[in-house]
């Protein structure tokens, strides 16, 4: 089963700005299990070796199980896959170098790239508006992200 894989987080409707690193001692456990160049220490976002043991919940958000994917779904939770693509995005022109067809969710929203630590101006403003339609602007409103199993991105 495919959703079996998936590491799936809830999160609030918004793109963080730069936050500043709370140095809690819940914190501890995602930085001990990775190096000092994988996490930003403005965000404590990972920004490199996506692929390492999920830890912990990236802060503002969740780490949920199924059932409460099921229960988030039926109340108007929002999905989005934030995989990768090869090809990527190009941060000169704006577009998608789409190589390979993705199969994702039903109902879910593909964002690739975005899933990232760091992303270029240009993408986080794609990512923003894709999150603003998603909430209706309600930055309350449900989204759940999701990847793969050990997978940061999401």
């Amino acid at each position: 089963m495919m959703a079996a894989a998936l590491v799936l987080l809830l999160a609030a409707a918004q793109v963080p700005a730069r936050a500043t690193p709370s140095g809690s001692a819940r914190d501890a456990p995602a930085m001990a299990a990775a190096t000092t160049a994988d996490i930003d220490p403005a965000t404590g976002l990972r920004v490199r070796n996506y692929r390492a043991p999920v830890t912990m919940p990236v802060r503002g958000g969740t780490r949920i199980d199924l059932d409460a994917v099921d229960r988030l779904r039926t109340e108007g939770a929002a999905l989005i896959d934030v995989m990768p693509q090869r090809g990527g995005f190009d941060p000169a022109g704006g577009a998608w170098r789409i190589v390979d067809r993705h199969a994702t969710i039903p109902g879910a929203v593909w964002l690739p790239e975005t899933g990232r630590g760091t992303i270029e101006p240009r993408l986080a403003a794609y990512l923003a508006a894709w999150l603003a339609r998603l909430s209706g602007g309600d930055r309350g409103h449900p989204l759940i992200f999701f990847c793969m199993a050990d997978c940061w991105m999401s």
